[in-house]
């Protein structure tokens, strides 16, 4: 199972690549409430069971603007 230790994790997205399964997913620090600070993660596996992190592919932006916490998905 996906985990990363000391986050959450929200929604995420999905892709194959030479074999590999890429994981693309919402990230907040525990601690902060939840759907306030929001980034996007990487992770890949072979076979979804043991995961390779490989970190914070994009991060938010300041309150207000199109990558505000708060939107992690950009604009609704």
């Amino acid at each position: 199972m996906l985990t990363v230790p000391g986050h959450h994790l929200g929604d995420a997205w999905y892709c194959t690549h030479a074999g590999r399964v890429h994981a693309f997913f919402l990230l907040c620090p525990e601690g902060t409430p939840r759907h306030t600070a929001w980034d996007v993660a990487h992770a890949s596996s072979a076979d979804l069971r043991s995961w390779a992190f490989h970190g914070v592919v994009l991060r938010r932006g300041p309150a207000g603007a199109l990558r505000d916490p708060r939107r992690p998905a950009g604009p609704g």
